[in-house]
């Protein structure tokens, strides 16, 4: 029996590929380094949000109402 398809996880952040990230984002499967960790849709629902490292770092700076960082889509 196959597995699951899993995300495929990057180790760079998603705005600056430079970086090695240190955060990932389960819900969208993006990665982001120390300054650009943030929640990217606070407002949304999150069936991750309970066990989110991202969300306990976003409510202890208060990073919560600072604008989304997904990358940009390419068209």
């Amino acid at each position: 029996m196959a597995e699951a398809a899993r995300p495929k996880m990057s180790r760079r952040c998603a705005n600056h590929p430079q970086r090695e990230a240190a955060w990932f984002c389960l819900k969208h499967s993006v990665a982001y380094c120390d300054e650009c960790c943030r929640c990217p849709h606070p407002e949304g629902y999150c069936k991750y949000r309970s066990q989110c490292a991202i969300w306990q770092v976003c409510l202890e700076s208060d990073r919560v109402d600072e604008v989304p960082l997904l990358p940009a889509k390419a068209p």
